[in-house]
């Protein structure tokens, strides 16, 4: 047994991107949202009186607005691909299968 077997890694969330200039492949570390406890109560539809935790506060995560290629040093908008076109913002998608 190694010492890595004993060792846990946290892993972060992130984003990857091809620069569209010299099509290298990039990462880029989420940023941390800055939301108010009444914005994560009416995200995950909890009511005034329930309590928000830090976990809560932390796991609000977004892309950056802007990424820079480490290569050819091009800064670029920062666009996310929808993932579920179909589904209507309005509705209330829970993940299951069904929905989609």
């Amino acid at each position: 047994m190694n010492e890595a077997d004993d060792m846990q890694i946290e892993l972060h969330h992130a984003w990857s991107w091809t620069c569209p200039v010299c099509k290298t492949h990039s990462y880029v570390e989420s940023v941390r949202a800055q939301v108010t406890d009444d914005e994560i109560r009416a995200e995950l539809g909890y009511d005034q009186d329930d309590e928000i935790t830090e976990a809560m506060r932390e796991d609000f995560i977004c892309a950056p607005d802007i990424v820079t290629c480490t290569k050819c040093d091009g800064s670029f908008m920062a666009k996310i691909r929808d993932v579920f076109p179909h589904v209507d913002e309005d509705d209330d998608y829970d993940g299951d299968e069904d929905d989609l």
